[in-house]
């Protein structure tokens, strides 16, 4: 059906001009702080840092899998998150894919 189509492509229109994409972590915070919540989705090797940058800056975090290298790391930023009432999460995107919950049934 056209109209549906129309329909859905006009709310995906409107979900992506509430996104917004930097290049780096220092030029989304200087933007303007129109966002409470950073997604870092890089390289595994720079979450750790970008995470605790995001947190001290008063920003919640998802951080893709793995969060931080080692344990020492993730208890830190655990502790700076809860320290400034913010919330920090792993990203387990497959969890959710109905593919591998197929698969994990």
């Amino acid at each position: 059906d056209l109209s549906e189509d129309i329909r859905q492509a006009e709310q995906e229109e409107s979900v992506s001009a509430c996104i917004e994409a930097h290049v780096s972590l220092k030029d989304a915070i200087e933007y303007g702080r129109k966002f409470d919540a950073v997604v870092i989705a890089s390289s595994s090797s720079t979450h750790f840092g970008l995470a605790k940058e995001a947190l001290q800056s008063g920003l919640h975090v998802l951080a893709e899998k793995p969060m931080c290298l080692c344990s020492e790391e993730a208890d830190e930023l655990r502790k700076i998150a809860q320290d400034n009432g913010l919330v920090l999460m792993v990203g387990h995107i497959v969890l959710y894919d109905p593919v591998f919950q197929v698969l994990d049934a």
